[in-house]
């Protein structure tokens, strides 16, 4: 097995091949090789040099199927990738960003292509499609990375934006964007939000007092009702031990 011989010039020979040892171990080795012509142009004599490559193919294989398989993880990930070069040319991106932006193609046909067009072209699809712009150019403009930026789209979808500036040497080679769904966790944080609102007005006006302690026994919450009872505010009491306050309590009452 070679890989296909180049030639670099009249009765020059240059290629990689594999090759069996005495000991039956394959050996991938490159072999330069030159004619020699006598002074009427005929070959009288060949030479040539003979170099192991073994390491450094194996080396250039290991970092293929390396490529290969960050490939098919990025191709499928749950959340939308898109990695652009440093003029915002699509080197990579992956289905669910498709998806995300409606794109009806394959990532592999976005290669080259300017992620700025893609963008300009579905920024539509956001509630404020002039921020979803301006926000993108101004965190580019930035070059540091940005966590967590929270877009709702028009369908009612929150995406999670996050960036990363590729550096090589120092100098910005690039852009990694990620979008992640986040829809579902907004909703049952907001929900969250209200049940705990609604059932913290309920306690503090209750006419029973409740106290709440951390594992520290430290006071993190008292409603109304105990605050009439004991003569203390919840600023007073807040980060205070329970045991302790117990302890004046019952000083006070007997």
């Amino acid at each position: 097995i070679r890989d296909q011989p180049r030639s670099r010039g009249l009765g020059d020979v240059y290629k990689r091949q594999r090759v069996y040892t005495k000991k039956k171990e394959i050996k991938w080795v490159q072999i330069n090789a030159t004619t020699v012509f006598d002074k009427n142009n005929k070959p009288i004599a060949a030479q040539g040099i003979i170099r192991d490559i073994t390491k450094d193919k194996e080396a250039q294989e290991l970092l293929i199927e390396s490529k290969n398989r960050l490939s098919v993880l990025v191709l499928n990930l749950n959340s939308g990738v898109v990695l652009e070069d440093e003029h915002r040319k699509i080197i990579s991106s992956n289905i669910k960003f498709c998806k995300f932006f409606q794109i009806d193609a394959q990532p592999n046909e976005l290669i080259g292509i300017d992620c700025k067009l893609v963008l300009e072209k579905n920024k539509f699809l956001f509630k404020d499609p002039s921020f979803f712009i301006r926000r993108m150019r101004d965190v580019i403009s930035g070059e540091i990375e940005v966590f967590g930026d929270q877009l709702e789209m028009v369908d009612g979808t929150i995406l999670e934006r996050n960036y990363t500036p590729i550096r090589v040497s120092g100098k910005i080679k690039g852009f990694l964007w990620t979008f992640r769904d986040i829809t579902l966790e907004k909703k049952y944080s907001l929900s969250l939000e209200a049940q705990k609102e609604k059932y913290s007005n309920i306690i503090a006006n209750m006419n029973l007092g409740l106290m709440e302690v951390n594992t520290d026994d430290e006071i993190l919450m008292i409603n109304q009702g105990f605050s009439n009872m004991s003569g203390y505010s919840e600023e007073e009491l807040l980060g205070k031990k329970s045991d302790e306050f117990s302890k004046t309590l019952d000083a006070h009452l007997f």
